[in-house]
């Protein structure tokens, strides 16, 4: 099994942010935090720089924070196929 890297998560941040339409830098956009030896999906929520964890309850190994990264970009993909197609105006 590959060994899961923090460029190999910062991919799925980036493929994260894009998928829910959040912006690069500023309030709203998404980073990666490490600290003893885990990760976590955090989400800067105030111009202060106060964030919020996303996805999990707080820093967890990299190999698990790159399944549920995958997981929820995979579920939000399945939510959009569901819903029905609209009609062009």
């Amino acid at each position: 099994m590959r060994r899961i890297t923090q460029a190999d998560l910062e991919f799925m941040r980036a493929g994260f942010a894009h998928a829910v339409g959040a912006p690069r830098t500023g309030i709203g956009s998404y980073c990666l935090s490490a600290s003893n030896g885990g990760y976590a999906l955090q989400r800067i929520v105030s111009d202060t720089g106060a964030i919020r964890t996303i996805l999990s309850n707080g820093h967890v190994p990299a190999r698990e924070l790159h399944g549920l990264m995958r997981a929820a970009i995979e579920g939000m993909a399945e939510y959009l196929r569901s819903q029905p197609k609209s009609e062009p105006a």
